[in-house]
């Protein structure tokens, strides 16, 4: 995205390997801090894991975030804050930016604890919308979209559609909860074609109609026998599985990380092992975390190709970083794992954990960590150069 003539507001730009150590694991160090911004101004009023991970422009020029106190845009390069735009409560789900051809210019929507939906301009912080879109439901879980609709999944069990544009709701699911047992969801909904996929904490994984929320099918993924607990809180991941035929990857608490057929939702395979959170899919399989703090390589039939027990329970979501190398969250810092082996390479580590890796903006990796602060990071691959970082 061009950004000429972007406004920066405050010197936020804060030394970092003060706050943070790089303690290396095996021999040259592979994580570099490129530059640490403040987001909250009382890091120790920050609650852990009420946060959103960042979402990037696709030249990697700048990043938004979400915290506590709003959305506050920075260079992505640079760590420099462009904007900051105040929300009613705080702005705990991945934000949105859409840039679909056609449009004249990106959207940025974002959506905070207490349901309401705002949609700024990305360059400016300004709102689009004369008042934020009030759904009245808490929203936890990152925000999906296409041409027509921004897509919402909402406690204690519900998708909302509304439209991009006007800021209208267009169509609402939900599933009645009464249950004793129930878990917040935070996965959020994954449009693919003409259908919305989205898993919910009563343990089932819908497929709806993009047009009119309809339900196309719905399957059940819970394993009731083994655990109360049976929420479907990652958000479902498409991808081509054997035959070539999409097949929709979503992970249940009780059970297991499943695979379903895109088409009809039947269930293709099940690897049974509680507590599996957010799949990621890499050139060695699908890999996946527990809450008891292993991690898990899987390939495309669900069959186990390694695991093993990590030194702290990883949260959140994942990141390829490419190279044989996957970057896992958890609350000791932030660890590059090699997913041929399992071998932990390197940890980036500090005073506040992290509950969601970084994401890729251009050559640098920008996250927030569970004390309210933003990150800039180098990762080298084993045996590569330092990426070097665009310029402002």
């Amino acid at each position: 995205m061009a950004n000429p003539g972007w406004a920066r507001v405050g010197a936020a730009r804060l030394a970092a390997v003060a706050a943070l150590g790089c303690a290396s694991l095996a021999y040259a160090t592979d994580v570099q801090v490129r530059w640490k911004t403040a987001l909250v101004a009382d890091q120790a009023a920050w609650k852990p894991r009420e946060l959103a991970q960042p979402v990037a422009s696709a030249d990697g020029r700048w990043a938004w975030f979400g915290a506590a106190n709003g959305v506050t845009a920075v260079d992505g390069q640079t760590g420099m804050v462009a904007w900051r735009a105040p929300t009613s409560d705080p702005v705990v789900g991945r934000p949105a930016l859409v840039e679909l051809p056609g449009d004249a210019s990106a959207t940025l929507y974002a959506s905070t604890l207490a349901g309401a939906l705002y949609a700024f301009e990305p360059k400016t912080g300004k709102q689009l919308w004369r008042e934020p879109t009030r759904l009245d439901v808490p929203v936890r879980s990152p925000l999906a979209a296409d041409q027509r609709f921004v897509y919402l999944v909402a406690d204690p069990a519900s998708v909302h559609a509304v439209d991009r544009r006007t800021g209208k709701p267009a169509w609402r699911w939900s599933v009645s909860v009464d249950r004793e047992y129930l878990v917040e969801g935070q996965g959020g909904a994954t449009v693919y074609e003409s259908l919305v996929f989205a898993g919910t904490p009563t343990g089932r994984l819908v497929a709806l109609s993009a047009r009119d929320g309809a339900l196309v099918w719905d399957v059940t993924l819970e394993d009731r026998q083994k655990s109360p607990y049976g929420d479907v809180d990652s958000t479902p991941v498409v991808v081509k599985g054997p035959g070539d035929k999409p097949m929709v990857l979503a992970a249940s608490h009780s059970g297991g990380l499943c695979a379903v057929a895109a088409d009809d939702g039947r269930l293709l395979w099940r690897y049974a092992v509680e507590g599996l959170g957010q799949p990621l899919l890499t050139e060695d399989g699908i890999v996946a975390v527990s809450a008891l703090g292993e991690i898990h390589v899987v390939d495309l039939r669900g069959r186990r190709k390694l695991a093993r027990r990590l030194s702290a329970p990883a949260a959140g979501t994942l990141a390829w970083l490419g190279n044989g190398l996957v970057l896992v969250p958890s609350e000791l810092g932030l660890d590059v794992i090699r997913t041929k082996d399992l071998r932990t390479m390197r940890r980036l580590a500090g005073e506040y954990g992290w509950s969601g890796a970084p994401v890729a903006a251009g050559p640098i990796w920008v996250g927030l960590n569970n004390g309210g602060a933003a990150f800039g990071l180098s990762v080298r691959p084993d045996g590569g150069d330092w990426p070097a970082p665009q310029g402002p």
